[in-house]
């Protein structure tokens, strides 16, 4: 057996299920009640029943101050015409939609949604609704898989001065405002289309803020999906998760992709509407945790009774990798090899470990340098994932 290539990205699923794309809806969602209730909603993203799962979470938090819904997380899916089965995540919890920081002295933290200071619960115009084929649908109880051919969410939200000294409550230096003053309403409407969404958000000021800057398009984007990256002057980026920013410019699409993997994402956003002239710029935040997808508008002072009009739209794809595909690892130090069956592990550090993953996703072996070997059976198509001290490595190999 040989193994032929590095591989920089961790290959999680090979599909098995196929059906007829004509028989699949090209949209579900499902709904789970509760307190803290969330919306799954499911675009169909190919015609071998993958989908990709967006999470809309009823984000509760006394310490940030906010009581709002919000796009929490996503992941291809396959579907097996009853229920579907996650296979690789796509975005992370972070902030996935609007935020913005204001320029008052010693802001602790950023206003809106994942960071708080937002509620749907203070003001009487503030409110809630999702819509399925345009028709409302309630929150009361559960809600089963079910077919539909367009979705999205309307909410209505009261955004508020943020502290100052730290980030929220939990941090013992931070200072919230008194009475939790109003600062802007917020309208946002989450459209899923286009094997993504498009995000519309409207604020409308209440008072002069002094703006240090404004996410317009924000996204946290899975590491493993995008290993790679792009901008609109043809400028490319390999991502390596050093912490810097890469890829910035005036101009706002970035396109990702990991070909291993088989995954593309398009990130992009427009203004639709300011009282201003803009001073624009976009980046990628390379990151241990994502890599995140920012658009913002520089510092300016928002004036009462301005409203700003902005849009940010992300999408992904996603193809299948050929199974039968060998790869070879050339890393020095770190062995991977089978003999009679037996895959082995050799080369680790006593703190580095390795994960074996079948095709589908599925955890065989997490192991070590005293754990390090793993009986195969002939003919399986294995995922070796490394975890060194110099970064992370995948090798495929066929056993």
């Amino acid at each position: 057996m040989k193994i032929k290539k590095i591989l920089l990205a961790f290959l999680v699923s090979m599909l098995t299920f196929s059906v007829n794309a004509n028989t699949l809806p090209n949209i579900f969602y499902s709904y789970t009640s509760g307190t803290s209730g969330s919306f799954y909603v499911y675009e169909k993203i190919n015609e071998s029943g993958v989908y990709i799962q967006f999470r809309i979470y009823h984000n509760i938090d006394s310490n940030k101050n906010c009581d709002l819904w919000r796009m929490w997380e996503a992941y291809l899916v396959n579907y097996n015409g009853t229920s579907m089965t996650r296979f690789q995540q796509l975005l992370t919890s972070g902030e996935n939609e609007f935020v913005w920081k204001s320029n008052r002295p010693n802001v602790g933290d950023f206003t809106g949604g994942y960071h708080g200071d937002e509620r749907i619960d203070i003001h009487p115009t503030s409110n809630i609704s999702f819509y399925a084929d345009g028709v409302s649908v309630s929150t009361t109880s559960n809600i089963p898989l079910t077919a539909c051919n367009s979705f999205y969410y309307l909410q209505n939200s009261t955004m508020h001065q943020t502290g100052t000294g730290g980030t929220d409550l939990g941090n013992s230096n931070y200072v919230p405002i008194a009475d939790n003053p109003i600062e802007c309403f917020h309208e946002k409407r989450t459209v899923f289309e286009n094997k993504g969404y498009t995000c519309y958000n409207k604020v409308t000021w209440n008072t002069d803020v002094p703006v240090n800057l404004c996410y317009y398009g924000i996204f946290c984007v899975n590491r493993d999906i995008s290993q790679q990256g792009s901008n609109q002057y043809g400028a490319t980026a390999v991502f390596a998760s050093d912490g810097s920013n890469k890829l910035s410019s005036d101009k706002q699409q970035i396109n990702f992709w990991n070909t291993t993997l088989g995954t593309t994402v398009v990130c992009n956003c427009s203004i639709v509407s300011l009282p201003f002239a803009p001073v624009l710029n976009t980046l990628i935040w390379d990151t241990t945790n994502y890599h995140k997808y920012y658009s913002k508008i520089s510092s300016t002072t928002a004036k009462a009774g301005d409203v700003w009009s902005m849009q940010a739209t992300i999408s992904f794809d996603y193809t299948a990798p050929t199974a039968g595909v060998e790869s070879v690892s050339t890393e020095n130090r770190v062995k991977v090899s089978v003999i009679d069956d037996v895959l082995k592990v050799n080369g680790l550090y006593p703190h580095e470990r390795f994960a074996i993953y079948n095709v589908s996703g599925l955890l065989l072996k997490d192991g070590n340098s005293n754990s390090n070997s793993f009986r195969t059976n002939s003919n399986d198509l294995l995922i070796v994932k490394l975890e060194l001290i110099d970064g992370m490595q995948a090798i495929k190999l066929r056993v």
